[in-house]
């Protein structure tokens, strides 16, 4: 039986999503690598980079949930043991009580500080191989993918 260009592109696209999964697994377990070291997961630095890019107002749960990478069902609970740890402080908005503000503690900062040299060192040598090119027609590509 001959394959259709449909076909061909069929599997094209399910080699190319199985490549995409794993390149993601491999880059990301550097960075949790680090992550771990410093007593946080991915999606909870996640969220402290979400808060420091909304400082100083910071930011109800929802709005965190809606910024966040890859989804995670219990915003609440991830932002709960970040409270535990001191890394951000929760507080009633001074304008509507109901809306409950999540801002980046100091210890939070810290952290931040201490790992955007090393994360960005690893970003670094893991596109090394790609030109600047390469690297924004990937994103570009990258994109596209996620407006669909």
């Amino acid at each position: 039986m001959k394959s259709t260009p449909h076909d061909t592109k069929s599997k094209l696209a399910q080699e190319a999503f199985v490549a995409l999964v794993r390149t993601t697994d491999c880059l990301q377990s550097e960075v949790h690598a680090v992550l771990k070291a410093h007593g946080i997961s991915g999606p909870q630095y996640n969220v402290l980079r979400i808060l420091r890019g909304a400082d100083p107002a910071g930011l109800p749960c929802q709005g965190i949930a809606d910024r966040m990478i890859t989804r995670v069902p219990d915003i609440t609970r991830l932002i709960d043991r970040l409270l535990l740890a001191r890394m951000v402080n929760r507080e009633k908005d001074v304008t509507d009580r109901r809306v409950v503000r999540v801002r980046l503690a100091p210890r939070g900062r810290r952290l931040l500080d201490t790992l955007d040299a090393p994360i960005a060192d690893i970003h670094r040598t893991q596109f090394s191989r790609l030109s600047l090119r390469e690297i924004r027609d990937m994103l570009q590509i990258l994109r596209s993918l996620e407006e669909q």
